[in-house]
This record gives C-alpha cells, sequence and structure tokens, in this order.
C-alpha cells in the first residue's frame, strides 16, 4: 500500500502538543492559605488569597502525597499551587 511513517510523526508530534496544552491551561497561584477545611467526603479544601483575589483548590485523598502535604499546611502560610480550572 503506502508507507505510514508520516501519519505515525504527526501522531506523536500531536499528542506531545496536547500535552503541553494541558500543562499551559493550569491555573498557577503563588499566595497565603486563608482556609482550610475538611470536605465530608474526605477530601481538604484550600483557600489561597493572592492580593485581592481568592482561590479554591480541592485536594483529593486519592492523591496520597499531595493530601499529606496539604495536611500540614497551616492558615498564613505562603504556598504556591497549581491545578486544572474545573467549571460546575
Amino acid at each position: 500500500m503506502f508507507d505510514k511513517t508520516l501519519i505515525n510523526t504527526l501522531k506523536v508530534l500531536a499528542k506531545k502538543e496536547k500535552k503541553l496544552k494541558e500543562y499551559k491551561r493550569r491555573l498557577r497561584v503563588k499566595g497565603k492559605v486563608t482556609a482550610k477545611e475538611l470536605l465530608k467526603s474526605g477530601n481538604i479544601k484550600l483557600t489561597v488569597k493572592k492580593g485581592e483575589e481568592e482561590y479554591k483548590f480541592i485536594i483529593l485523598k486519592s492523591h496520597k502525597d499531595r493530601y499529606a502535604l496539604a495536611e500540614k499546611l497551616e492558615l498564613n502560610k505562603s504556598v504556591s499551587v497549581a491545578g486544572v480550572n474545573k467549571f460546575r
């Protein structure tokens, strides 16, 4: 038939580009922890304030290392957080 090397190369490049776009879409914030609460599902909800704006992040209990780190955080400590923007 015909050679599929070009198509395979394009597929690999498309996957790399998609990963890069996903990384760029992440919300990254450096600020202070203003509130920390335990949700009824067992997850932790952090509120981070940067300047005038407040951002809310949910740390899932299934992410063991991140969850353990979030448990140790204290209020008014400076943190750098990254997350995926989710709208309900």
